[in-house]
């Protein structure tokens, strides 16, 4: 009996060991994920008006959230059994639903009265579609011998929009992951977030500047 415990004590330590040359040895891992979201917005205006802000009032009470996707590929470096440099590519589905605003907001300020909202009820919706190069690092918490682990990942994102082969414009987004990992085998994670992602420039809309805003369920799998 002591002589299997002393058999399993030496195969143990022999595969940690060997474990942790292979760690050291395999720097670069790649991942796949998938984001259900919830998809809205901020507005801004370059005009400090009454219509400005009677419009922009107006989104707000009537804009509805869409559910928006984001398929990625990451590549990682291991920088040390804590810490992780990430990239890759990541493709965006995003938008909102909204409503106009009726002419009667312009008919009711030339007419000095106190600017009642019109609004034509509709389905319209305000779709966008980017493609976007993430660069940040993940930090995960605990040692690195237990399996299942907490981590937190923040990135910045050169973002090209769809209109790209027309114009090219470059905007800037930012996300920050609260996450688990659920280690299938040292190198196989499967792991689940709680992210938030915002675009720091603006996406110009008619008159309104409109800053996406989305929060979703990140699925991944790193090897």
């Amino acid at each position: 009996m002591k002589r299997n415990h002393f058999i399993i004590l030496v195969l143990f330590t022999v595969l940690n060991v060997w474990s942790s040359q292979i760690f050291a040895q395999n720097k670069w891992q790649f991942g796949v994920f998938l984001t259900p979201k919830i998809d809205y917005r901020i507005i801004q205006s370059d005009k400090d008006d009454e219509l400005s802000r009677l419009i922009i009032m107006g989104h707000n009470e009537k804009d509805k959230v869409r559910f928006g996707l984001d398929i990625g590929l990451a590549v990682y470096y291991n920088i040390n059994e804590k810490m992780r440099f990430k990239t890759g590519f990541e493709f965006t589905h995003s938008g909102y639903d909204n409503a106009f605003i009726y002419t009667g907001v312009l008919d009711s300020l030339m007419n000095n009265t106190n600017y009642p909202l019109s609004f034509i009820e509709n389905n319209h919706s305000t779709k966008h579609i980017f493609y976007k190069i993430p660069i940040g690092f993940r930090y995960t918490f605990l040692n690195a011998k237990i399996s299942n682990r907490p981590f937190v990942e923040a990135n910045l994102k050169p973002s090209f929009h769809s209109s790209v082969f027309n114009n090219f414009n470059i905007f800037w987004s930012t996300s920050l992951t609260l996450g688990y990992t659920f280690s299938m085998l040292r190198y196989d994670q499967l792991y689940l977030g709680l992210t938030c992602d915002y675009f720091l420039t603006e996406i110009p809309e008619s008159e309104l500047n409109i800053h996406p805003l989305s929060i979703g369920l990140e699925i991944g799998f790193i090897f």
